[in-house]
């Protein structure tokens, strides 16, 4: 399965890498080029562009700051989505703004699926 992940904040990153641990055929690509020279090390393709990283993929998962990210990476922007892809928003927004980000996908052809992550992220503390 070819997978499209937008977003590699420290988020991001982690659940990037479960997905290519699980041998998933992976495209990457972050606002801010250059971000996880690990994943590309792991076998992620870097993507230089969402277009390009969406293209031809099965499934899109971004995960974004928040909303106005989701509007313009994605709701304002002319993104190839293949036909039945599945695009899984992980961003933390509002109902409204879920709602907005599932009327573009069915206007477009995309299966829409609203998946936020809420929690943090914590350091293991390694005790002797």
């Amino acid at each position: 399965m070819k997978i499209a992940f937008l977003g590699l904040g420290r988020m991001g990153q982690i659940l990037a890498e479960h997905l290519l641990d699980a041998g998933h055929d992976l495209v990457v690509w972050n606002r801010t080029p250059g971000v996880a020279p690990h994943l590309i090390a792991k076998g992620a393709t870097a993507a230089t562009s969402p277009g390009e990283a969406v293209s031809g993929a099965n499934v899109v998962i971004t995960v974004f700051f928040g909303p106005d990210a989701v509007r313009e990476v994605v709701l304002n922007a002319d993104l190839p989505f293949a036909p039945n892809t599945v695009w899984m928003d992980i961003t933390t927004v509002a109902p409204h703004h879920a709602s907005a980000s599932a009327e573009w996908a069915a206007s477009h052809g995309v299966s829409f699926v609203q998946s936020p992550v809420i929690g943090s992220l914590v350091s293991r503390v390694v005790s002797s």
